[in-house]
């Protein structure tokens, strides 16, 4: 192989993730430290910023459901399926934790996020490591 296959050769193997990709993937970290903040002002301040706690939690379905369905649909991010689909059902349990009630499912709810919480900022990172983010 010559020195100009070898470099065609490396142009050809750079993954670069769409930038709606990679911008939705970097909200969803910021996202989830939100949610914690909220929770814990729902806590200890004001009962109402439970609303403001509700309505991230659903919005955060925008970049979420962008990142756990592309890999399935791009090949540019195909290599990351297992991660971001980890992230969708993660996402998904977490919704149906919240609907379910007071109880377990509100203590597993707790735990779930910080699941989110290590899982986001990974996909992020394999994200960086693996593409070029053009």
């Amino acid at each position: 192989m010559s020195v100009q296959d070898a470099a065609r050769s490396s142009e050809r193997s750079v993954k670069i993730a769409p930038r709606w990709f990679v911008l939705s993937a970097a909200t969803v970290p910021l996202g989830i430290l939100g949610q914690f903040m909220l929770a814990g002002l729902s806590l200890s301040v004001d009962l109402r910023f439970q609303g403001m706690h509700d309505t991230l939690g659903f919005l955060l379905a925008v970049p979420i459901g962008v990142v756990a369905t592309a890999p399935f649909l791009r090949n540019e991010v195909k290599a990351l399926r297992h991660w971001t689909g980890l992230l969708g059902i993660l996402y998904l349990l977490q919704i149906v934790l919240a609907a379910a009630g007071s109880g377990l499912a509100q203590a597993v709810h707790v735990l779930n996020a910080g699941l989110l919480l290590v899982v986001a900022p990974v996909v992020v990172a394999k994200i960086a490591r693996s593409h070029n983010g053009g």
